[in-house]
């Protein structure tokens, strides 16, 4: 859809439960987070052999931030929440770094909120009892603190940096009072617990849309 309408071609690298955040291991530890290593190892590498472009981080930040999930160099033990933050913003910045030094632009999408468990069932099972849909939303002020102390984290990570755009979803799903399951178009938001439907995403393209148009138009200013 951003493609089409600005004349892109995008690819997508990702692994279910890993983080862009190279040289770090997760805790705790399962079959699929221990390949995150070695995938987010060859994800970088494969990004800069690119030619310079801009690159979208996104993930569940919020497990790293209330400690669901810790992060810890190699051989290290396991951490301390505190550590664990810490080396979540110690890696993201040297990402951003890293990939800034090769030329990219970094967009950064924040702390996507999250519905109130699975939004599909729970819309099924308020239709089975003829409740108010609404129920399942979640309110705006249940999410409002983690998306502030997400976006902090975020912020300090990429400090100092001009080619680098955040985008904030809360303020593109959540309204004064809740985070509706379905849009404007009565569609859903989210297609589970935590990933947002095709809908959902197309409520973030306007954000993600303007990024990319400020960052090209820098690089087309840098290059005059």
């Amino acid at each position: 859809m951003l493609g089409t309408r600005l004349g892109f071609a995008a690819r997508q690298i990702t692994k279910s439960g890993c983080g862009p955040l190279p040289g770090m291991h997760f805790f705790p530890q399962n079959e699929i987070r221990a390949q995150c290593p070695d995938f987010n190892k060859m994800a970088m590498q494969a990004i800069l052999s690119y030619r310079p472009a801009i690159v979208i981080l996104a993930g569940r930040w919020d497990a790293f931030a209330a400690g669901e999930l810790l992060i810890a160099k190699p051989q290290a033990a396991r951490p301390t929440l505190a550590e664990s933050i810490d080396n979540f913003v110690a890696s993201l910045r040297s990402t951003v770094r890293a990939l800034a030094d090769a030329g990219h632009h970094v967009i950064v999408v924040g702390q996507v909120p999250l519905p109130k468990g699975n939004s599909v069932d729970c819309f099924e099972r308020i239709l089975m009892t003829r409740r108010d849909p609404s129920e399942c939303a979640a309110a705006s002020a249940s999410r409002a603190g983690m998306e502030l102390r997400v976006g902090e984290l975020l912020r300090s990570a990429v400090a100092g940096k001009t080619g680098v755009r955040m985008v904030y979803p809360f303020d593109r799903l959540c309204g004064d009072r809740v985070c509706p399951i379905l849009t404007g178009q009565s569609e859903f938001a989210y297609m589970d617990d935590s990933h947002l439907s095709a809908s959902g995403a197309k409520l973030l393209s306007a954000g993600i849309g303007a990024a990319i148009v400020s960052l090209s138009r820098q690089s087309e200013a840098a290059a005059r």
